[in-house]
């Protein structure tokens, strides 16, 4: 799972949570993350090892030493709770020196992805940037009920 955590001026983060759907744990496990566009910009990822390799645009991620373990799904706290996936996640960080024309949506998502040597799937499209939280309550509608139930609340109604 990406997920773009933050866009700012000098820079953004992501997040990456890696999946164990499987029943069996993964010993000693690696992924890449490979981009088109502004992998030159990568700065650093916190919970795993990660390595640039620059001539394939590739960023190469392994859990840090004695944490390289990836749990099986297990069974849930309580009886009839669904299975639960083992996971480790990581944030990690860019810059933008080198990102003339940075685009979150364009520019802030892997091309592809490898887990132990394997391709995974990408989705066809990616999100288009949050436009924040939309109310779906209009201004003009509080205001009249908000008037109307004074009007009523008092003894002048017409």
């Amino acid at each position: 799972n990406w997920h773009v955590s933050s866009d700012h001026k000098e820079g953004w983060t992501a997040r990456i949570t890696i999946f164990n759907w499987e029943d069996f744990s993964f010993d000693d496990w690696f992924a890449a993350i490979k981009f088109d566009r502004h992998f030159e910009d990568f700065q650093d990822v916190y919970s795993f090892n990660g390595t640039r390799i620059p001539g394939i645009k590739t960023i190469f991620f392994q859990g840090l030493k004695y944490l390289n373990y990836l749990a099986g799904e297990t069974n849930g706290t309580h009886i009839g709770d669904p299975r639960v996936p083992g996971k480790q996640q990581s944030v990690i960080s860019f810059h933008k020196k080198h990102a003339k024309d940075f685009n979150v949506v364009r520019d802030a998502f892997p091309s592809k992805v490898y887990f132990n040597g394997m391709e995974c799937a990408i989705p066809p499209h990616r999100p288009s940037k949050s436009l924040g939280h939309k109310s779906s309550i209009s201004v003009v509608a509080v205001i009249f009920t908000a008037f109307m139930t004074f009007l009523l609340m008092t003894d002048r109604f017409f």
